[in-house]
Parts: C-alpha cells; structure tokens; sequence
C-alpha cells in the first residue's frame, strides 16, 4: 500500500512524502528543508530520493538544500 502525506500543497510550496512502507519518497521540494525535517519527522536521511517535476520555485525551492542533505534528486534536463 502506497502512503502519500502531504507537506505542502499550493503556490506557497508543494512537497509530498511517498512511501510503500519500505521506500520513502520526496514529490516536490517546494519548502525550506527546514520545513521539510518537520515534516518527515526528522527522518529525512531515510529518503531515498526526490522528483521534481519542473522548474517553478514552489516545486523547487529546496532542491539544493534536500540534495546536500545526500538526497538524490531526478527531474528533466530542462528542470536542472
């Protein structure tokens, strides 16, 4: 069973926590990491990845943060 929280959702920033009990997942990275520790209840370095979707600040906005945070992130060239 898949498990889908959500972080955030709207202009302001959208983020997703996705997991099937086993793989935790980030959909969107669009809050401060800080926000997001709170939000995955500071297991943040169980993720095992990010996808973005594209290049809008609200989808993206920690993409640099979460992926220094050893977190790999996938997106489409153009989103890079």
């Amino acid at each position: 069973m898949i498990d889908i929280t959500t972080l955030a959702s709207g202009s302001k920033g959208n983020c997703y926590y996705i997991t099937d009990g086993s793989t935790p997942l980030l959909l969107e990275c669009g809050i401060s990491i800080k926000e997001i520790r709170k939000g995955t209840e500071f297991r943040l370095g169980e993720v095992e990845g990010c996808l973005i979707t594209h290049e809008h600040g609200d989808h993206i906005k920690a993409a640099v943060d979460v992926a220094r945070a050893g977190i790999d992130c996938y997106m489409s060239k153009g989103t890079f």
